[in-house]
C-alpha cells in the first residue's frame, strides 16, 4: 500500500505534504491504466486542451466531484450591448444555437482560427464565413459576459499563451455595431495578471492567437 504522508528533507527536515490520502496498489494500477488510455485518446476523441484544463483543476482542488460540470447561461437577462459597452451599441446578428444554450460545459469548448494550410492569418470576415460554413456552435455574448462576471469560473488553461502571445478569445457568435456604423465582436484576455475585455473590428485580420470560442454541433 502507498501512503502520501511525511517525509525527510535531504538535510533532515520533516516535509508535511498536504495529501494524507492511503491508495493501494490495485488501486494505482486502475489510475496508471486510466491515464495511460487517456493519452491514447489525445489528439484523437480527446482535444489536448481539454484534458490539460481537466487535469490542472483536480491538481488545483477546483474540480468539485459529483457536481453538474455546466455552468448556468441567465437566458432571462439578455446580453445589452449599450448597457455593458455604452450608448449607440446594438446586436447585429447571433448564432440562434448558442441563444439555446442555458448551461456550458467549460470542458466542451473549444479554440478554433479557421486557418488553413500556410495561412499566418485571414480576415475576420473570412473567418466568419467559414465559422458559418462549419458545424461549430459559435459562443454570444451573453455567454462572455457571464464569464466577465464569474471570472473565477474561467479555466486556467485558458491563460496559455499561444507561441509566446497573448491569446485574445473571441465570442463570434454575437456580431455587434457601434455608434460609428462598425461591426465587432467580443474578446476576454489575460494580461498582467487579470482578466481584460475589449471589442475588435471585424475588417481586422486574425491569427493564430486569436481563436474563436465554439462548442462542436450535436
Amino acid at each position: 500500500m502507498t501512503t502520501f504522508g511525511q517525509a525527510s528533507s535531504p538535510q533532515g527536515r520533516k516535509v508535511v505534504m498536504t495529501l494524507l490520502k492511503s491508495v493501494t496498489d490495485d488501486q494505482l494500477g486502475q489510475y496508471y491504466r486510466r491515464t495511460s488510455a487517456i493519452a491514447d485518446r489525445l489528439g484523437k476523441s480527446l482535444e489536448f486542451e481539454q484534458v490539460m484544463d481537466a487535469l490542472q483543476r483536480i491538481h488545483d482542488g477546483q474540480f468539485n466531484f459529483g457536481a453538474p460540470s455546466g455552468i448556468p447561461i441567465d437566458r432571462s437577462k439578455p446580453f445589452n450591448p449599450a448597457k455593458f459597452i455604452g450608448k449607440g451599441w446594438t446586436i447585429e446578428k447571433e448564432d440562434e444555437r448558442s441563444l439555446k444554450l442555458t448551461e456550458l460545459d467549460l470542458v466542451k469548448v473549444q479554440f478554433v482560427t479557421m486557418l488553413k494550410g500556410n495561412e499566418s492569418s485571414i480576415t475576420c470576415e473570412e473567418k466568419l464565413t467559414r465559422l458559418k460554413n462549419s458545424d461549430y456552435i459559435r459562443l454570444d455574448a451573453k455567454i462572455f459576459q457571464t464569464l466577465w462576471e464569474n471570472k473565477s469560473l474561467i479555466p486556467e488553461s485558458w491563460k496559455d499563451k499561444v507561441n509566446g502571445n497573448t491569446r485574445y478569445i473571441f465570442f463570434d457568435g454575437t456580431e455587434l455595431r457601434g455608434p460609428d456604423g462598425d461591426r465587432c465582436v467580443l474578446y476576454l484576455y489575460w494580461y498582467d495578471g487579470e482578466w481584460l475585455w475589449y471589442y475588435r473590428w471585424l475588417d481586422d485580420d486574425w491569427s493564430a492567437n486569436t481563436p474563436s470560442a465554439v462548442l462542436a454541433s450535436n
